[in-house]
């Protein structure tokens, strides 16, 4: 202040005799104070201009704490709300409700409306307090919602959110959110990640379903809507279909390609093969053995080289086979078995046309009863199952598997 008033000292004539009157040091008092008044008055001025500061918030402010609010006023960020110590904070409106936008909600909201709601941020935007009436309202909405009775389908309303998928992007549901606003879940039949964009038709759509699980320790709550799962489920069919049709114009009859063994049944496994295609080995295709047991061959999660038998890709049919890639023990051990050669076998059938003879592990011989002996006979007079025989070897049909003995004539040989 003293700098400025000698500045006016030497640079102002002096009209009004101040130096001569008061003196110098008097001057520089008049000044100094007449300065001070001045800029004491622009502060105080320029205070009254301010907008008021919003209090910070206070160190007792803690997240999760439940307030009862007084709506201030409305910006396009959302509702300013005074609560508790004349604090202020700021609810968002995607925290007011669900899909909650500046558009939906600020001719539904009014300044001096009072609510419920839960701090989620003592330090948001500006330094200042985030709520959250939506938490509130879920945390008043579980507080009243009952359990169910065994075996009760309560009816509900719910607005479908998003699919939730696993690691893998497959879809198992919907995220939806219930009347009252609490979240739920939805099961669906399991949809492959390509039909996401079939889900967003149904998005945001309100339909009835059924409260078939709640449960209040786990905040979980399951919900069902049958005509919506049919739905979904035809869609899962259809797009599976296409997508096998497309796999199997990719494969050839005949040809070998490896898999993985995604179920075992009594009847068969199941083979998931590449591009969406998945097949069956029937037990009859198991194995050249008799009376394999599926669950002996493989395990869930093995790979597989299988053979594929059948293929018609119009139909979406695929026949698969283990026992096309082993060698036939059949023709393996008939190589063996000579025309004109003279044999032991064991009697193992017997016909009134005939009797089966065992040649091998995997071959049987056939002794029509005419080539039993050369005058007539009767058979279980003759043969018992068990009997060691002499046989000669009249015929080999490997194409059909057809081997012809005949008693009578290696008796003749002898």
């Amino acid at each position: 202040m003293v700098g400025v008033a000698n500045h006016i000292l030497a640079t102002k004539p002096d009209h009004l005799g101040y130096n001569q009157f008061l003196g110098r040091k008097g001057v520089e008092m008049f000044f100094t104070g007449l300065i001070a008044k001045l800029f004491s008055h622009t502060a105080a001025t320029s205070a009254e201009a301010a907008p008021t500061a919003a209090p910070a918030p206070t160190s007792d402010l803690q997240y999760g704490q439940l307030y009862t609010c007084t709506v201030t006023h409305l910006t396009e960020e959302g509702a300013w709300v005074r609560f508790g110590q004349e604090q202020t904070g700021l609810i968002p409106y995607p925290k007011w409700t669900y899909g909650g936008t500046a558009a939906k909600l600020q001719h539904t909201i009014q300044p001096q409306d009072q609510l419920q709601a839960i701090i989620v941020s003592v330090e948001g935007k500006n330094g200042y307090v985030i709520l959250s009436k939506l938490k509130a309202d879920k945390v008043a909405a579980w507080e009243e919602l009952q359990p169910l009775a065994p075996g009760e389908k309560r009816p509900t309303t719910v607005r479908l959110l998003h699919p939730v998928t696993n690691k893998h992007k497959v879809i198992l549901g919907l995220r939806v959110a219930l009347s009252n606003g609490l979240p739920a879940f939805l099961p669906t039949p399991q949809l492959s990640p390509n039909l996401a964009p079939e889900l967003q038709k149904y998005l945001g759509q309100v339909m009835p379903a059924d409260i078939i699980r709640i449960d209040k320790k786990e905040k979980k709550i399951n919900v069902s809507n049958k005509e919506l799962s049919t739905q979904l489920g035809q869609l899962a069919r259809n797009a599976n279909q296409e997508l096998t049709r497309a796999g199997l114009e990719k494969l050839e009859q005949g040809s070998v390609v490896t898999g993985t063994v995604t179920k075992i049944v009594n009847f068969g496994i199941f083979v998931q093969l590449p591009d969406n295609v998945l097949g069956l080995i029937h037990k009859n295709d198991l194995s050249w053995e008799r009376k394999v047991n599926p669950h002996d061959v493989a395990q869930v999660g093995d790979q597989l080289a299988v053979y594929i038998k059948q293929l018609n890709p119009s139909k979406g049919k695929i026949q698969l086979s283990l026992k096309a890639l082993q060698e036939d023990p059949w023709l393996a051990e008939a190589r063996s078995i000579l025309p004109g050669t003279i044999i032991s076998c064991q009697i193992e059938r017997i016909y009134p046309f005939g009797a089966f003879a065992r040649i091998s592990p995997h071959v049987l011989g056939f002794i029509h009863i005419s080539a039993i002996a050369n005058q007539r006979i009767k058979i279980n007079e003759v043969l018992s199952v068990g009997q060691q025989v002499r046989a000669k070897v009249l015929s080999v049909d490997c194409e059909k598997r057809k081997i012809e003995l005949s008693i009578a004539q290696a008796k003749e040989n002898n």
